[in-house]
Formats: C-alpha cells, sequence, structure tokens
C-alpha cells in the first residue's frame, strides 16, 4: 500500500513538471496574438502595401513556410529558417500611416528545445543590442520578439509586451 501510495505521488509530481515545461504549440500562439483590444490609442494594424504581398499574405498573418524561409533572418541576425516551426506576425501602424511598420510583433515557436535554446541566443544577443526598441520575452520554445521602427514608440511596444506576457501567465494556469 505505501509502495503504491509513493509510485502513484511521485509520478504525479513527474507528470506535473512535465506539463509545467512542456513545449508550446502552433494553437498556443494564437491565444498570445495581439488583439484589438491590445493596440494602443493611435494606432491601427497596419495595411501592407502591394509590393511586399508576394511574400506577406496578410497582416496579422500566420507565416507559410516560403516566408518563415525568406524572413527568418531578416528579422533577426542569423536566423535560421530550419529551427522555426511556426511564425506569427502583427504589424502596428499609425493611424494616420497605416502602410507604416510603427512596430512589429512576431510570435516565434521552435521546433524543439535545442534549436529554441540556440535560436533564443541570437535573439537575446540582438534585443541586447538594440534595448531601447526591441523586446523579448522568451518561454520553453516560443519567443515573442516585438520591434519599434521609432524608439518614441518603444513605451507603446512595452505597454503590449505586458499585455501578451499576461496572456502567457494566464495560460499556465
Amino acid at each position: 500500500m505505501k509502495k503504491t501510495l509513493f509510485w502513484s505521488i511521485f509520478l504525479a509530481i513527474v507528470c506535473a513538471g512535465i506539463s509545467l515545461s512542456a513545449n508550446y504549440n502552433k494553437d498556443d500562439i494564437s491565444k498570445i496574438v495581439i488583439t484589438e483590444k491590445d493596440i494602443p490609442s493611435g494606432f491601427v494594424i497596419g495595411k501592407l502595401p502591394e509590393k511586399v504581398k508576394d511574400v506577406l499574405k496578410d497582416n496579422p498573418w500566420f507565416f507559410d513556410s516560403e516566408a518563415i524561409k525568406r524572413l527568418t533572418g531578416h528579422i533577426y541576425p542569423d536566423g535560421d529558417y530550419k529551427k522555426v516551426a511556426a511564425m506569427h506576425m502583427t504589424i502596428l501602424a499609425d493611424e494616420k500611416r497605416p502602410y507604416r511598420d510603427n512596430m512589429v510583433c512576431w510570435v516565434i515557436l521552435y521546433k524543439d528545445s535545442q534549436g529554441a535554446k540556440e535560436e533564443l541566443a541570437k535573439l537575446n544577443r540582438y534585443t541586447g543590442f538594440n534595448s531601447d526598441r526591441c523586446i523579448l520575452i522568451q518561454k520553453n520554445n516560443m519567443a515573442v520578439f516585438m520591434y519599434s521602427r521609432d524608439v518614441n514608440d518603444f513605451q507603446y511596444v512595452q505597454d503590449v509586451a505586458e499585455e501578451i506576457q499576461a496572456k502567457i501567465k494566464a495560460m499556465q494556469g
């Protein structure tokens, strides 16, 4: 009886540990992306110019495999598209200039923990060099990378990042 109770408790602890450190999946991205209520006053979902629509199909948008391949290395230096499982992008623009990209939020899901570790190191370096305009939120195999074109808009990026962090925390229970 004591042995069964011990193994039951041990198994429950192990399962709890696994669930707390589990990797995220594409469905989880949908729970944390920027929504209308997260958009700061004076900003709108940006409009895409025709010249980029061959790669970026929409905004906001889950990248297709071609967009992941073509753009990962442009989002952060040495970004390796082969390690990315899914990516979502939202561009926010000043409501008076809707074709600008004042703020961009990428939610990047990596295929595995090792790839995430390597890519997050790159993102951390890049964010460190651009800390007046970039924020990185990282959790297991997921990164939320936010960029502000203008340092004067950085406060808005920080506000949106707080909303996203709250959504991530709510997912964890």
